[in-house]
């Protein structure tokens, strides 16, 4: 029993040492890349598959207001709708020459949708800090 207590008491005092994690969409700071995944391919067939590993990666600059995108390398272009928790909606472009949305975007999460030059569709929420 006062092995058990020793080593729960071992085990408090390493997790309190540890640094804190940044939990997504509760961080003050600027929130990072966050990936948008992959939802709809016009280009596969039409079977059950594996989720596809492919992502646009997004990120917002607050202090410039404008929105960064990176591409994977099938992609060249995108179109943009994006849509708040108040049903506000915003339309945009970017490509790879420009891969910068410049929009001023209050603090919130945000539902973007992404169509690519090749029909492929990614979709997901982002967060704005």
């Amino acid at each position: 029993m006062t092995k058990l207590i020793l080593f729960s008491l071992f085990g408090l005092l390493f997790a309190s040492t540890l640094p804190a994690q940044n939990i997504p969409g509760m961080s003050s700071t600027n929130s990072g890349t966050q990936k948008i995944p992959k939802t709809k391919d016009d280009n596969r067939p039409k079977r059950h598959r594996a989720p596809n590993a492919k992502a646009i990666l997004f990120s917002y600059d607050s202090l410039q207001g404008k929105c960064i995108f990176q591409f994977p390398d099938s992609v060249n272009s995108i179109s943009i709708t994006l849509t708040n928790e108040y049903g506000n909606v915003w339309y945009g472009f970017a490509d790879r020459n420009n891969p910068i949305w410049n929009i001023s975007l209050d603090m919130g999460d945000y539902n973007i949708v992404c169509i690519a030059d090749d029909g492929s569709e990614f979709e997901g929420f982002v967060t704005i800090d």
